[in-house]
């Protein structure tokens, strides 16, 4: 379990850039603004930095 325990601040930027939608179409599962799910958004902050850069490689190859 990640909560609790202290971990390094991450070097790794949040790709939000504060455009915070789903889209219109039914079962949309990524954020218009930075590509990310509900889930990463929310656990980003207790993400490890190796976490964190698999998502942005995820986004940067355009898998959403």
């Amino acid at each position: 379990m990640r909560r609790g325990k202290k971990r390094e601040e991450s070097k790794v930027p949040s790709p939000c850039i504060k455009v915070c939608s789903y889209g219109n179409e039914p079962g949309a599962m990524y954020c218009v603004g930075c590509k990310r799910t509900s889930v990463e958004i929310r656990e980003w902050i207790i993400l490890t930095d190796e976490e964190k850069l698999n998502i942005l490689k995820r986004i940067s190859d355009g898998l959403y």
